[in-house]
């Protein structure tokens, strides 16, 4: 399994160097245009808007939102990807199966994902003036769980894409839901909190906005939280799984 991480971190790290010019202009495209966002909201929204937690919450939910995107893109956007190229095939037939080379590639691009994020929220609370309250021993729990959560979301579309190849609008689309969960009302709406991501998403909202300590996070939202995602993880495996079988019985990837 070490050289199989190995491997993927040193793939990351050629396709980072090669494309360089095209990702920094895609984040650079994000960051503008969240930055129109947050100061086309605060010049509607005046002073009460500025002066409350408003403007400081939407940059939370930004960040949390550039974390779940690089981390889906790890796996649905990287397994599209390989399915468009034809070199699914190849991976498909490694000694180490696909779904392990699917989370060697998830963990091996963690810490590029961790350095990008963090340069974007450092870049967008400059930028705002609204600074985070950056708790790491409160954050890094919750931190894991949303990524967990993500990765049985991408689990799920990537299975989706052995069998069906070309699902990058479904993969869109699943951004734009994120969105919504992000943002999603979990204190209004209780069902909202068994949704992937709404409920991790607000309390880390707690955490950076709030100030929210782990010992002020009930019991029971951690159980509802660990509920969650044990759902996430369990059903992305199976989907994924199935997807796999029926892609070999129909000959869309290699049988070994």
């Amino acid at each position: 399994m070490t050289a199989l991480f190995a491997g993927a971190a040193r793939r990351n790290l050629i396709e980072l160097r090669r494309y360089a010019f095209d990702t920094v202009f895609s984040l650079g495209g994000v960051l503008l245009l969240f930055l129109l966002l947050f100061y086309g909201a605060r010049g509607l929204g005046g002073p009460n808007l500025s002066n409350g937690q408003t403007l400081t919450s939407l940059v939370a939910g930004f960040i949390t939102f550039g974390v779940v995107i690089q981390s889906y893109s790890a796996i649905a956007g990287w397994m599209t990807q390989e399915a468009t190229l034809g070199t699914l095939e190849q991976l498909a037939m490694s000694p180490y199966g696909l779904l392990r080379v699917l989370l060697a590639e998830f963990v091996a691009s963690f810490g590029y994902q961790l350095i990008v994020v963090l340069a974007m929220s450092t870049v967008v609370q400059a930028a705002t003036g609204r600074w985070l309250h950056l708790d790491l021993v409160a954050i890094a729990p919750v931190l894991v769980v949303l990524l967990l959560q993500v990765l049985g979301c991408g689990l799920l579309l990537g299975g989706l894409a052995l069998v069906f190849k070309r699902v990058t609008a479904l993969v869109n689309l699943m951004q734009f839901g994120f969105v919504a969960l992000i943002a999603a009302p979990v204190h209004t709406y209780a069902w909202m909190k068994w949704m992937p991501v709404a409920l991790a998403s607000d309390v880390l909202r707690q955490i950076t906005v709030s100030r929210a300590q782990l010992a002020d996070i009930s019991a029971g939202t951690w159980l509802l939280l660990l509920a969650v995602t044990s759902i996430c993880l369990a059903a992305g495996v199976v989907v994924f799984r199935q997807m796999e079988d029926l892609a070999r019985d129909r000959g869309l990837i290699g049988v070994h």
